[in-house]
């Protein structure tokens, strides 16, 4: 009986997967995620001089995760960077900006976390 009810579970979930509601739901946050990521860009760039004060993309050094970042990097936008589960901060700044076509801070490093993998911390 309770395999019975987590097959049903199971394939109900990939039906609405499947279905074009749930991409239909998808692209409604992704519309207002860039609605408001393309608003406050669009004050930024009049604040700006120049079309050269945008930034190369980010460097993300590996195990880092990037977050709340999306192209184009314009003057003002900001990232976020944090370590995966089993990593942990070693140096760097987890929140950097593009200021005049230069990112502020320096580049985040995660290291393995060795006390965590051997005691389960």
């Amino acid at each position: 009986m309770r395999f019975r009810a987590v097959f049903v579970l199971v394939l109900v979930c990939a039906l609405v997967l499947e279905t074009e509601a749930w991409s239909r739901r998808r692209s409604y946050y992704t519309r207002r995620r860039s609605y408001y990521t393309r608003r406050r860009s669009f004050y930024t760039r009049r604040r700006t001089i120049s079309a050269s004060a945008s930034c190369p993309a980010p460097y993300t050094a590996y195990p880092s995760i990037k977050y709340n970042c999306y192209p184009p990097y314009v003057h003002g936008e900001a990232c976020w960077w944090r370590c995966p589960t089993g990593y942990r901060y070693h140096s760097g700044s987890p929140y950097r900006q593009c200021n005049n076509g230069r990112w502020t801070g320096t580049i985040m490093f995660c290291i393995y976390d060795v006390v965590s993998a051997l005691f389960g911390k």
